[in-house]
């Protein structure tokens, strides 16, 4: 039997780091086959520690694992993989804020239940794990115009057929796909008229389209806008089966007594234990009881609801916490917070919002989107669940993908050095003293797994000793060696990381006499004899000799490794503890896998960098190159996600305080140490979008909006600035170098040159600064010399990059002028 042992990190692999906050940041997200398959597997183990019966079951258990075989191609992709959460520890009473009891809840509200059978409550969430309070959303930007359509035209896909009809008049299909497009967003108030039409556009995109090119530009074009068209079809066959929500009117007065009595059974259940004021200080129970008493506004009711909910689904609470959620009444409470939460949304409005994220690409467009998803998931009518599900596959996928090869996990694996050591042991009862030298070499196995990363680690070596042993009148001296391996599992999968126990074995492939010494030696027949019979005892104990000395070997070969490896594993956890995970959490981002992969040549980690009202990727990623080692695709949602964490919107800095602050969020203090930044100089952010990027056409493009800015008595008011960075591969490094120009919009700068403008942003954006896509601790590694950079490209919202081993000077990729 095999021991499953739960770690909160990934082994100690710094190309890893991404795999560590994904171990680390696991949420609830997988769908309930996985739900199903990771419960059989809770019942069977129950928690309990599962110990080795013996080496051979142990060794024969893994190589059967070794074997398996796969049918994963390197680059197909696992979509939407179902996710459960790794759970982190419970946290002690003492780390919550306790504050006093709330208030007595009002006589009209149902009497305390008897709490006296109930099990004790666990420790409330500590403060680090608060979630942020809801904001009431803002108001939606009006949806572009349209004279005769009831749903909007989607404008981004139809400039994409457009420009595909005209660069091949020779396909059809994209002109009829226009027509269909135009026909359904004017007239789909007969739903039969709009589910044919709908079909239509499905033929299309699924046959027409796949006709073959032999120009590769075109055909990548083709099936962009494939995707595109395959996207908005499912989402407008969702949206034809969406009717209104239920309304606050209908659900306000009676939800809000139904809430008021699920705080009181809470209350009455709190009042008595430990843990109760820490665990309303987390809820915020205080504001949603004052929003069940009073009558508020529907917004009002919805954050307080929407608040509690995001509370009570975080992803930091711990198995313990997360059942006492699940059961009693606060899952009562959280039915009835359903209803608050659910928001009306109509497909007028939804599709309007999508378009227009669609066409600007910004933040808050994708806020909009993101509040309308969020509404949906808390309707009650269950045509909203297909709409919110496909909502959620096509605009919340992974923005982050990264692949790595087996032979650059092999490189970057640290090999141990030569170990000389003094040897005191006893072999079949006799004491044995010398020395041992050990020699080993660490390498990585990938064991084919469609829904998991899974990697063993194994440690191939031998150990050669020179040892004295006395026995009665006889000394011996041998000269042996003996080879063992070694092998350790690690599995990254829905449940977090587990880390298997070593297994060992190992063989003695010979041990010499050298040399055979007795007390007697000197005396003649006697000393002949004793040799004799010391000799004719050491034949018959050398296989059993042999086969202790093995067994020796490999336990302490096996000891070493998991004692390494547990402390590589403990010193990494702190590390990224400190860095990764630390800076999510100021962010107040998650990192929810959305696929994981291995087959048997390469590991694929896809996942979401996003809040709780943030969106993912919606276009398709570039394709790496076969032969590449190392690979990343990371998307502009990403981006823009961290930057509107940031919280600049609205905020006013002087120009050192703004990279103080920058620094702080991110935790890197060097930016906060930069020179050369001009003085005297301070902006305002504007209140939304304040800091964007925008990846297309062989660039970075990055804007700032601001609403003032004041320099030595000169006031600037409501512009923007706009440069662009272009990828460079400097050796194995990838930068972003930014353009000579500096660009100003503004109908307050409309005419004016403005060049003291330009002059200051030109220093805050230096051209000194580059921004660097890897650290110089993996660029700058002397065991990755011999590969080179055979991707760096900016397209379609995607930077891609690619490590591949060097090629000859003709076959490499190089950046399109």
């Amino acid at each position: 039997m095999k021991t499953n042992q739960q770690s909160p990190i990934w082994p100690y692999l710094a190309i890893l780091a991404f795999l560590f906050v994904l171990s680390l940041t696991a949420p609830r997200a997988w769908d309930r086959q996985s739900r199903r398959e990771v419960s059989r597997v809770d019942a069977r183990n129950q928690g309990a520690n599962i110990h080795l019966t013996s080496q051979h079951d142990a060794v024969l258990g893994f190589s059967k694992v070794m074997k398996l075989e796969t049918t994963t191609d390197d680059e197909s992709e696992v979509e939407l993989l179902p996710e459960l959460d790794r759970l982190p520890p419970d946290v002690s009473a003492s780390e919550g804020k306790v504050v006093p009891a709330a208030p007595e809840f009002a006589d009209d509200v149902r009497d305390e239940v008897d709490v006296a059978n109930r099990p004790p409550m666990p420790a409330a969430p500590g403060p680090d794990m608060d979630v942020p309070d809801d904001e009431p959303p803002p108001e939606p930007d009006d949806p572009p115009a349209v004279a005769t359509s009831t749903w909007p035209l989607p404008r981004v896909l139809l400039e994409h057929l457009t420009n595909l009809a005209h660069e091949d008049p020779q396909l059809v299909w994209p002109a009829r796909a226009i027509e269909l497009v135009h026909e359904l967003c004017q007239d789909n108030s007969d739903r039969a008229s709009t589910l044919k039409i709908i079909e239509s556009l499905r033929d299309l995109a699924t046959h027409d389209a796949q006709v073959p090119t032999a120009d590769r530009s075109m055909a990548s074009e083709i099936a962009r806008v494939r995707y595109a068209l395959a996207r908005w079809i499912d989402v407008w066959d969702a949206a034809a089966e969406l009717r209104d929500t239920p309304s606050a009117e209908k659900v306000g007065k009676t939800t809000a007594e139904r809430i008021s009595v699920g705080l009181a059974d809470f209350e009455a259940l709190a009042r008595n234990q430990p843990a109760g004021a820490a665990w309303r200080e987390y809820l915020k129970l205080e504001t949603l009881r004052e929003a069940a008493a009073r009558g508020q506004s529907d917004e009002e009711r919805r954050a307080a609801a929407r608040a509690v909910l995001d509370r009570l689904a975080s992803r930091r609470l711990s198995r313990t916490q997360r059942q006492f959620v699940d059961d009693g009444p606060l899952a009562n409470l959280k039915a009835q917070l359903r209803a608050w939460a659910a928001e009306p949304v109509t497909a007028e409005r939804l599709l309007a919002h999508l378009e227009q994220y669609e066409y600007t690409g910004l933040a808050s467009d994708g806020w909009l989107v993101a509040d309308d998803l969020r509404g949906l998931n808390w309707s009650a009518p269950d045509e909203t669940d297909r709409l919110s599900r496909r909502l959620d596959t096509h605009y919340r996928n992974a923005n982050v993908r990264v692949a790595v090869a087996e032979a650059l996990l092999d490189r970057l694996v640290p090999q141990p050095e030569r170990i000389d050591a003094p040897v005191r042991d006893i072999v079949v009862n006799v004491p044995v003293r010398g020395r041992s030298s050990t020699f080993a070499k660490l390498s990585v196995r990938l064991i084919p797994d469609a829904r998991r990363i899974r990697l063993g680690l194994e440690a191939r070596g031998v150990v050669a000793s020179n040892t004295v042993s006395t026995s009665g009148p006889a000394t011996i001296h041998n000269a042996g060696q003996s080879s063992f391996l070694v092998r350790k599992l690690f599995v990254l999968g829905p449940q977090g990381l587990s880390v298997w126990p070593a297994i060992a074995e190992a063989e003695n492939n010979y041990n010499y006499l050298v040399s055979l010494e007795t007390d007697f030696d000197g005396v003649p027949l006697v000393g002949s004899l004793v040799r004799s019979i010391a000799r004719n005892q050491l034949d018959e104990l050398r296989d059993e000799a042999r086969q202790e000395t093995a067994q020796k070997v490999a336990i302490r070969a096996l000891h070493q490794l998991d004692a390494e490896a547990e402390a590589r594993l403990i010193e990494a956890a702190k590390k990224i503890e400190s860095r990764e995970v630390a800076t999510l959490r100021r962010l107040e981002l998650e990192l929810t896998p959305v696929s994981l992969s291995t087959t048997n040549t390469r590991i694929v980690a896809r996942a979401r960098l996003a809040g709780l009202q943030q969106l993912g990727a919606h276009t398709p990623r570039p394709r790496a190159p076969s032969d590449s080692w190392f690979s990343l695709q990371l998307h502009q949602s990403a981006l823009n996600n961290g930057l509107a964490r940031l919280d600049l919107e609205g905020r006013s800095f002087e120009i050192a305080e703004l990279f103080a602050w920058v620094a702080e969020k991110l935790g890197r203090p060097e930016l906060a140490q930069l020179d050369e930044l001009p003085e005297n100089v301070r902006l305002t952010f504007a209140e939304k979008d304040a800091v964007r990027v925008k990846c297309q056409d062989g660039r970075v493009e990055v804007t700032i909006a601001l609403s003032e800015m004041t320099h030595d008595g000169s006031r600037w008011r409501n512009f923007q600035v706009r440069t662009n960075y272009s990828p460079r591969a400097d050796g194995l490094a990838p930068r972003f170098v930014r353009d000579d120009t500096i660009h100003l919009a503004g109908e307050s700068l409309r005419g004016k040159l403005e060049l003291k403008l330009r002059a200051i942003f030109s220093r805050v954006l230096s051209k000194n600064r580059d921004l660097r896509l890897l650290g110089e601790s993996l660029t700058g590694d002397p065991r990755l010399q011999d590969l080179e950079i055979t991707q760096f490209a900016v397209e379609d919202g995607w930077i891609a990059l690619a490590y591949s081993p060097r090629r000859e000077s003709s076959k490499v990729a190089r950046q399109p002028q």
